[in-house]
């Protein structure tokens, strides 16, 4: 690989993740693949990745309509998120309960809850 390329391979500090196609995937389109196991970036950035030839397929570039088969191998170099990660918040709560499956927490009615 040039240096060029490289850098294209590398946006951000990204990271390479190598994956294998399944039976169970065989069939697929490369976009939509890299799609499910690839669930924290979002289908746009996906696809720009392979049109940027940062996705390799049996180390060779492929396009977003790539049909994959059981076996191939797919690569891409995914960039550092550009959200921060979240932090913990030390919150005083009454908690209840609390066993291995459950904990029963008394919260404030107002308090945000995801």
């Amino acid at each position: 690989m040039t240096a060029d390329r490289d850098a294209l391979l590398v946006p951000g500090g990204g990271r390479a993740v190598d994956l294998q196609v399944q039976h169970k995937t065989a069939g697929l389109r490369l976009d939509r693949f890299l799609v499910i196991h690839c669930p924290d970036y979002s289908r746009s950035l996906l696809q720009k990745a392979i049109e940027a030839q940062c996705v390799l397929v049996n180390d060779a570039a492929a396009k977003a309509s790539h049909k994959l088969k059981a076996g191939d191998r797919v690569r891409i170099w995914l960039p550092k998120p550009d959200r921060p990660e979240p932090t913990p918040e030390n919150i005083p709560l009454e908690i209840l309960y609390e066993d291995e499956w459950l904990a029963l927490i008394n919260k404030p009615y107002n308090m945000v809850v995801h």
